[in-house]
């Protein structure tokens, strides 16, 4: 018999041992593991156990009201932090932003603020955005500020793990009124018009559901 009919045989046994391992795992796949990718199905609905995940991720970021100032102050905002503002209440207070920075006609001007009734609980997170549209954007820097809003509260509540819906990201983005309502939390969009050229006020509100 030659060597080479010889190292044939062994391939063929080896790659035979592989497919046998593949079976094997395939077959020792846990319950949970399978039961897990049944309930994914085929038409992409959110099962129990990823809604629970969301819901988790809400009730954290309602519940630790530094860390909600620290998202925020990585977008400018300079917000105080969290205090005592009256019998039973506590707040912070963001600065007022008007942007671009350093622009002679602000594009954008925006405020923040995390309110809550205890002192290791935000009941409230409010962003307001006054966007003027009257003039076309000539720079860079202005045709980038007019996104402002919609990476202003993706932004924040991707840090928490979160993300709006695609109607709030068209609100705060058109100055439009939306709600959204999930398990664990809720942002409602409120706009009205200001001025020419599509210009508005809009009031982003993030409380818990």
């Amino acid at each position: 018999m030659s060597r080479t009919s010889g190292v044939g045989r062994r391939r063929i046994l080896g790659l035979g041992l592989l497919a046998l391992g593949a079976l094997s795992l395939a077959a020792c796949s846990s319950p949970s593991q399978q039961a897990a990718e049944q309930r994914q199905g085929s038409d992409g609905e959110r099962s129990p156990d990823a809604e629970a995940v969301l819901a988790a991720r809400w009730a954290a970021m309602f519940a630790d009201p530094a860390a909600v100032i620290a998202a925020a102050n990585e977008f400018g905002y300079a917000a105080s932090a969290w205090s005592q503002a009256g019998t039973g209440s506590y707040q912070s207070l963001g600065v007022e932003q008007s942007l671009p920075a350093g622009s002679a006609v602000p594009i954008v001007r925006t405020g923040f603020k995390a309110s809550g009734a205890g002192q290791g609980r935000v009941d409230a997170i409010t962003f307001t955005f006054a966007v003027d549209r009257s003039k076309a954007p000539e720079t860079k820097k202005a045709r980038d500020a007019v996104n402002i809003p919609r990476r202003v509260v993706g932004g924040v509540l991707s840090r928490f793990g979160l993300s709006p819906d695609d109607a709030v990201r068209s609100a705060v983005q058109n100055g439009t009124s939306t709600t959204m309502q999930v398990k664990g939390g809720s942002i409602v969009v409120k706009s009205q018009p200001a001025g020419t050229g599509g210009s508005y006020r809009s009031t982003v509100i993030i409380t818990p559901r």
